[in-house]
């Protein structure tokens, strides 16, 4: 070896292959997709054997390294479980799987409960490879949604009865408006159920209870870190009452809602509802870091991001900048001003909501948190 050279790492060299291997295993498995597509005689392949090579592509292709897991002891080290997340983004399943898998010690391969019309319709219908097809290749269970019949839920339920686990969004959509879990009146009839799963999958698995692991799923708009934090499981009785398992509901949903990690963009866009409710058209930057580090000395919320702990006033300035380049606030001098036709600007109960009132759909994440709006408002108006 040369003087001064480095011994590879043999850790590193056995990932690269794995992740080689994987890509390989992820190209002929998707063209064996495509020929079944024109030879309807030739039988689909299944994914879910070749899931630890299948795994390091995924790392390389969602990049998990922005992935940070929060609870990992709450994760069942043994027996069968059900993860219920809020659901905003697209691609929360590509970050809450990673994290199911990782924080269980890699014991976890999650199945999806996933509506089957969602890759449906141009421009999905185009592709040479059914997006849907491979989804379930890959071990999501298609359900309809609002009219999910037994038959549907058998692959999730033999998933749980030989001790695997599943996860699924209890609202049956991604969140419009940013609040943590939102239910469209007339989109669905019947929202998800957690619970009725789980007593289902406990009476298939023989167990007495089968325990429903709340998650929360953050996305920070500045930094583009994905956050998942795990909390205590929930217990869901075999034999429940049909009173009951509306109870575990709620219970599984006030769990998920303790889950946001509070950010600064989270705090900023509060501070900039509450001035513009109340027409207050400035507030001092380093007022406004004062109200952030009073609401985190008071707060009993536990899951603060570390960059808001570690330096609030750093952050809080990169969050202040954020929403000036989004047009709902602009910095003068040491005053952040903000702008009320931006911020008064209700927008359709659509995808886009996000992008035309950034300070409304941030500030709904966190409205469910006790004293949060009463704590923004008494800062902007000095009491």
């Amino acid at each position: 070896m040369t003087p001064g050279a480095t011994r590879p790492d043999p850790d590193v060299f056995r990932r690269r292959v794995s992740c080689v291997r994987g890509w390989l295993v992820f190209l002929g498995l998707c063209l064996r997709l495509i020929t079944c597509r024109m030879a309807r005689s030739i039988p689909l392949p299944d994914f879910v054997p070749h899931k630890d090579p299948l795994a390091r592509t995924a790392y390389c292709l969602f990049r998990w390294h922005r992935l940070r897991i929060i609870g990992h002891g709450h994760c069942p080290t043994d027996g069968p479980a059900v993860f219920v997340a809020n659901h905003h983004g697209l691609d929360d399943p590509a970050f809450l799987w990673p994290a199911i898998h990782l924080a269980s010690g890699e014991r976890y391969i999650p199945r999806f409960l996933m509506r089957d019309d969602f890759f449906k319709g141009f421009p999905w219908d185009w592709l040479p490879l059914s997006l849907n097809t491979l989804c379930e290749r890959c071990g999501a269970v298609l359900i309809s949604r609002g009219r999910v019949n037994p038959h549907q839920l058998r692959p999730a339920l033999n998933a749980l009865r030989t001790g695997e686990a599943c996860a699924l969004f209890p609202s049956g959509t991604r969140s419009r408006t940013g609040a943590w879990i939102e239910y469209r009146p007339g989109d669905i009839e019947v929202p998800g159920d957690p619970a009725a799963l789980a007593a289902l999958g406990a009476r298939m698995a023989e167990l007495p209870a089968m325990p429903v692991v709340p998650a929360g799923i953050t996305c920070h708009p500045v930094s583009g870190e994905i956050t998942v934090a795990f909390g205590p499981p929930i217990f869901v009785a075999a034999r429940s009452e049909p009173a009951d398992l509306v109870a575990c509901n709620a219970e599984i949903c006030a769990a998920t809602g303790n889950l946001v990690e509070v950010n600064a963009a989270h705090l900023v866009a509060t501070l900039l509802w509450a001035m513009n409710t109340h027409g207050r058209e400035r507030l001092g930057t380093r007022r406004l870091v004062q109200a952030v580090l009073d609401w985190i000395s008071s707060t009993d919320h536990a899951l603060i991001h570390p960059a808001l702990r570690r330096e609030p006033g750093t952050a809080c300035l990169q969050a202040c900048h954020f929403f000036a380049r989004q047009g709902c606030a602009r910095l003068a001098g040491n005053e952040l001003i903000v702008c009320p036709k931006r911020v008064n600007t209700c927008p359709p109960w659509t995808v886009t909501y996000r992008k035309k009132n950034p300070v409304r759909y941030w500030t709904n994440q966190v409205l469910h948190l006790r004293n949060l709006d009463s704590w923004a408002v008494s800062w902007v108006l000095g009491t």
